[in-house]
């Protein structure tokens, strides 16, 4: 019979030993959704452990659409040793999550609460999942951002760069969370470097959009403890928005504080971590101690 001139078959013969490789490389295919999901190295109060203590924890996810051994899988913290703690025999499913506690106590027992036998740092370190074969699946490099009590990090499906948590959802898909991040603030900076008290302060804000166009960025700020005023930013293009704070809003020898936040449509505010504006000022000189009480008494005795 001949075939129609769209359409071509073609048989070929496999040697067995072929068929083999094929079954490993798919596996391996399958084993590449294997990430880190999120995790959380402040926890003070979202999720305890079994021992009923907030410890940090690691939270795998099988992106793919068959199970995955994990036993020989290896977290760890440090990237000159891949093999920190590694993974008894334990099978997780298509879209399934496992948890992992960051304690420092080393349990590997399979149908049991896991414990890796190191910490995490809230300061920020590397952190990364380590296959077999000695290959990085999913990592944090060269480290993850400083991290907030009870905001955990890590990824949403279609998205390759991490975010923040500020409802984590250990054990569960991300994107099920009930307050989903929103914008990334990229970085913040101000002029001039170091402020006098009749200065205005410029401060730029670099901003991108992460589940949703974004529509405004505000500006709080404040001096030393008084109360916060906000400032919607003025969009200057490419991502960059802008804002002023006049001058004489602060004395000499006052700190300024500010914090930034972006929106986005259908998204919650994302905000910058509080941070201060230095301030030029002069260093007041010593005041001599004046003697009270017992040292006063002793002085009038010796003379």
């Amino acid at each position: 019979m001949t075939l129609p001139p769209y359409r071509k078959e073609y048989f070929l013969r496999v040697p067995g030993f072929a068929l083999c490789w094929l079954g490993a490389w798919l596996e391996s295919r399958a084993a590449d959704s294997v990430i880190i999901s999120e995790f959380m190295a402040a926890n003070v109060r979202t999720l305890a452990s079994e021992q009923r203590r907030f410890d940090d924890w690691i939270e795998l996810r099988n992106m793919g659409s068959n199970a995955v051994n994990l036993e020989g899988w290896s977290l760890t913290d440090n990237r000159r040793g891949p093999r920190q703690w590694v993974f008894p025999a334990t099978n997780l499913p298509s879209n399934g999550h496992l948890l992992v506690w960051a304690t420092g106590k080393d349990r590997r027992t399979a149908g049991a609460p896991l414990h890796a036998n190191f910490k995490l740092s809230a300061a920020g370190e590397y952190l990364a999942l380590v296959r077999p074969d000695g290959s990085v699946a999913s990592e944090f490099a060269p480290k993850y951002p400083p991290q907030s009590p009870d905001v955990s990090y890590g990824f949403v499906p279609n998205k390759t760069e991490p975010a923040f948590f500020v409802a984590p959802t250990p054990d569960k898909a991300n994107e099920s969370a009930t307050n989903l991040p929103g914008p990334l603030i990229r970085s913040v900076s101000h002029t001039p470097d170091f402020l006098k008290s009749n200065e205005a302060v410029t401060v730029t804000v670099r901003v991108s959009p992460f589940l949703g166009p974004v529509t405004n960025v505000t500006l709080w700020w404040r001096a030393m403890f008084h109360r916060e005023t906000n400032i919607l930013m003025t969009d200057g293009g490419n991502g960059v928005r802008t804002t002023t704070i006049p001058a004489g809003k602060s004395a000499e020898g006052q700190i300024l504080r500010r914090r930034d936040g972006a929106a986005c449509q259908g998204c919650p505010l994302r905000r910058a971590r509080r941070q201060s504006i230095p301030r030029s000022c002069r260093r007041a000189a010593k005041r001599p101690r004046s003697l009270r009480g017992r040292q006063l008494s002793r002085t009038l005795r010796k003379k």
